[in-house]
């Protein structure tokens, strides 16, 4: 595991990422396989010779050099370690941020949110972690928005378990003025 043959019938192999910046053991060979509605990463022996940064697709069930668990890959095909508060899964799949802490991309955060940050992703621990339920990049408990879901949506009030709930109907008392 993590070590490619550059050619066919080769009886020696290269070490996956030696060709690259990032540090060797952040690397490994892992191969797409179908799970559900969606696909897991897993650990090969050996792999298709082009990098999985490199594949455009059909490859990925092949297997091949990419990403160990508990590091990503960037745009440029390095690996690097994962991000305090995200968990990386290995392979190509994107890093999903762990409950109590919520990340965004540049797409989903305002410019000062990456004040100093070097990376793809902005991550912040949350006041309260049922205030971020974790799993995809940008998400937030029922009725939350904003850098570390920090408020609730317009037109809602926070709750005793994070959520934010619609203002009026029930929570409402009707408010009636009469002339006489």
């Amino acid at each position: 595991i993590g070590f490619i043959s550059a050619t066919e019938g080769r009886s020696t192999c290269d070490a996956c990422g030696e060709d690259k910046a990032s540090p060797p053991e952040l690397w490994t060979t892992m191969r797409r396989v179908p799970k559900g509605d969606t696909f897991v990463w897993v650990y090969t022996q050996g792999g298709r010779l082009a990098s999985m940064a490199e594949d455009t697709g059909a490859g990925a069930e092949a297997g091949g050099c990419t990403c160990d668990v508990g590091a990503r890959s960037t745009a440029s095909g390095e690996c690097v370690p994962c991000e305090t508060g995200l968990t990386c899964l290995g392979g190509e799949a994107p890093p999903q941020a762990q409950r109590g802490y919520h990340a965004g991309t540049p797409a989903t955060y305002p410019s000062e949110a990456f004040a100093g940050v070097e990376g793809e992703y902005s991550v912040f621990k949350c006041v309260e972690q049922e205030w971020c339920p974790g799993g995809t990049m940008n998400a937030c408990a029922d009725g939350r928005e904003g850098v570390a879901c920090s408020k609730c949506m317009s037109g809602m009030f926070a709750t005793g378990d994070g959520t934010c709930k619609p203002c009026g109907g029930a929570q409402s008392v009707p408010f009636a003025t009469f002339l006489v």
